[in-house]
């Protein structure tokens, strides 16, 4: 034993190991292989109270007994017995570090962390020894459970607008009802009785709650593909845009739209949010067109290298990007993320109808699918949006 102590203090003597150990901010503990103690630094004798020429030689477990069976004596144990290096917490591993308790109350205890190292070593003679290396992480864990903290409370206030934003918009649809109804039946059955100017109050009460209620079903859409759940299948993307084109067949025939379809590849989606996002992506290629020319729309899968350069972006093998792009009046592209904010519009109402919900909502669904969706404008040549969705290779990996 002597000559093993002889020949670690000589080590780190001639090193000056010594005195940088003893400088450090953290714990520093060398063992032998029979779990005597060759040294510990200052920090570990102001923490424990204890100075190191009090403990040089002697067994950890019988300087803290409270060790005894403990799972840190166990890899304490087995980096010397077996050459393991190991990593703990004392906040999340179930692990004590009974040096600190000396001095602590159980409650002042508790606000310390520490993250514990323990890595095998040789010594000149090659024998085994263990290093264990002690950080206090406390601000740092505390930083930590504050953001989770932080970021639950976003997540529940989120969950709660939504939920109002649900109940909110579907109680609001028999009221708007009934002044649909009634302001019908005064349209069909009072207009005539009515002064031009009552007429036209009368107009315009409609109007309004036929614009409140496309914004009540768009809110409705949006906290419902927040909610619900997703069954994803495998999607034949040409098959599937085509029964688009269909289901939009009176806005492409009264502008004579036209489609520039290639071909396209099978991906893997929830149909309902599909179908959601590409007649959102292909009305607002039609709505927002240049005044006296024919909208075209085409529609194509693109490399990476064309799409927007986002710097959150990377490509993955098991995604495909999807271009949905225009020749209508486009937008600054200044604006390529603002437009995707909920009730966000470039353009006024009278101009063009719309709730702003529309591009937020494929926004959502997008990431529902953990894919992405960018947007690039030119104004008076067009928009290009770029939309990753995941290969049918996911719904295949997933059976």
């Amino acid at each position: 034993m002597q000559n093993t102590l002889q020949s670690t203090d000589t080590n780190v003597s001639n090193l000056s190991h010594h005195i940088l150990l003893n400088h450090l901010n953290i714990g520093i503990i060398i063992l032998a292989k029979d779990m005597t103690i060759l040294f510990w630094n200052e920090w570990v004798s102001l923490h424990s109270g204890i100075p190191f020429n009090k403990v040089k030689g002697a067994p950890l477990n019988n300087v803290f007994s409270e060790l005894t069976g403990s799972r840190l004596l166990h890899l304490f144990e087995q980096s010397l017995s077996l050459g393991l290096s190991s990593h703990v917490s004392t906040k999340f591993n179930d692990v004590t570090l009974p040096l600190f308790k000396r001095g602590l109350n159980h409650e002042a205890m508790d606000k310390i962390t520490h993250s514990i190292h323990i890595k095998p070593l040789n010594n000149t003679n090659e024998e085994k020894q263990c290093l264990i290396q002690i950080f206090d992480v406390t601000n740092a864990f505390l930083r930590e459970k504050a953001m989770r903290q932080q970021a639950e409370k976003l997540k529940q206030s989120n969950d709660d607008l939504e939920k109002f934003a649900y109940v909110a918009s579907h109680d609001l649809q028999e009221p708007l009802r009934t002044i649909q109804g009634f302001g019908s039946l005064l349209i069909q059955d009072y207009a005539s009785k009515l002064a031009d100017e009552g007429q036209d109050f009368l107009k315009r009460i409609i109007k309004g709650a036929e614009r409140l209620q496309v914004m009540i079903q768009d809110l409705l859409a949006f906290s419902q593909i927040a909610n619900k759940g997703y069954s994803l299948c495998v999607i034949d993307l040409n098959v599937f845009i085509e029964n688009v084109r269909l289901s939009l067949d009176s806005q492409i025939t009264e502008v004579h739209a036209q489609f520039d379809v290639q071909q396209l590849p099978k991906i893997c989606a929830d149909e309902s949010m599909l179908q959601h996002l590409l007649q959102n992506l292909i009305s607002n290629g039609i709505k927002f067109r240049k005044k006296d020319t024919s909208p075209v729309i085409k529609i194509y899968c693109c490399e990476r290298t064309e799409t927007i350069e986002d710097e959150n972006y990377t490509s993955n093998e098991n995604f495909i990007t999807l271009c949905i792009e225009d020749n209508g009046i486009g937008f600054d592209n200044k604006f390529r993320k603002r437009i995707f904010d909920t009730f966000e519009r470039l353009h006024s109402k009278s101009k063009y109808s719309g709730t702003g919900l529309g591009l937020a909502l494929c926004q959502r669904i997008v990431e529902k699918h953990n894919g992405k969706i960018f947007a690039h404008g030119t104004p008076g040549e067009g928009a290009k949006f770029f939309v990753t969705l995941p290969t049918c290779k996911d719904c295949i990996d997933q059976k």
